[in-house]
């Protein structure tokens, strides 16, 4: 009988995460629609009230946890937002295949030379001093750890007094209930996981950062969208995207794979048939202060 933990799908270990790797892609490759993806619209949501809180350009120094490939910095450049031109940057990852994208850029522009790294875990930030960021932003990275009270913990700590603090987390997406959790029909035992309900709801995201020690904490709703263009591409995308399928489609022959991926191509067809076409889900931003 098919067993795995919780933990070895999307509350995936930090060994899981540390092999973990994907890219930004640009609007001219051939991903555009992952150009506008759902982590990416949240991340312009997210700064997009950090900065109402306390802009950029006031900034003095910014830490980016679970930085990924450097998706709020890039925004933070690309964007209209002013950023102060001596904040100090830094992007936290456990991921080194991450962080190496963003050390590949730091050559490309004068931006991204000003961005610093650290490849370490988000539960404890050592090489941070403690109240030393004025911003402290985590976008669809903390919501994902599975000691997340310990993440929260250190961004309290490395914030200063007066500083701002934000995160993202994904609240539903049809990308998985309409696709990927199809698996589950057809195999009981092979559960596709969910995040946690405290980042669900936003009363409980609310209740999880005052329970943290952040003020002022107000959490809200981002609509988001997933893309696509054909509805066999993006349940192949979705299938290869996520580091929780290893897990949970270990042991399925090629005929149980084939077939599992042509029921979830199905049911888009049957729910969005439009193409071009998009899946929706909801984000959760909270902000809070110190």
């Amino acid at each position: 009988m098919f067993s795995v933990q919780l933990a070895d799908l999307l509350e995936v270990n930090t060994n899981t995460w540390s092999k973990f790797s994907y890219k930004i892609p640009s609007e001219s490759s051939s991903h555009k629609a992952m150009a506008t993806s759902p982590p990416v619209q949240a991340t312009r949501k997210q700064l997009a009230l950090t900065s109402e809180v306390l802009p950029f350009a006031n900034a003095t120094a910014i830490l980016d946890i679970a930085a990924g490939p450097g998706t709020v910095f890039n925004e933070l450049f690309t964007s209209t937002l002013a950023l102060s031109p001596s904040a100090t940057l830094l992007a936290q990852d456990v991921s080194p295949f991450m962080i190496e994208q963003i050390k590949v850029r730091q050559s490309s522009s004068p931006e991204w030379a000003r961005v610093h790294t650290d490849v370490s875990d988000a539960t404890n930030l050592s090489a941070v001093a403690s109240d030393s960021k004025s911003h402290v932003v985590s976008s669809m990275g903390i919501f994902l750890i599975p000691d997340s009270a310990s993440a929260l913990s250190e961004a309290y700590r490395v914030l200063a007094p007066g500083g701002v603090f934000s995160m993202s987390s994904v609240a539903r997406g049809s990308w998985i209930s309409e696709t990927l959790s199809l698996l589950t029909d057809i195999y009981p035992d092979r559960v596709v996981p969910l995040p946690a309900e405290t980042w669900r709801r936003a009363d409980l995201f609310q209740a999880e950062l005052e329970r943290a020690g952040f003020e002022d904490v107000h959490v809200s709703e981002a609509e988001l969208y997933m893309s696509f263009d054909d509805h066999a591409g993006i349940v192949e995308t979705l299938w290869n995207m996520l580091p929780f399928m290893p897990s949970l489609t270990k042991g399925l022959t090629e005929k149980q794979v084939k077939e599992a991926k042509e029921m979830m191509v199905a049911n888009i067809k049957k729910k969005f048939p439009e193409v071009p076409g998009k899946l929706p889900g909801l984000s959760l931003i909270g902000v809070g202060r110190k």
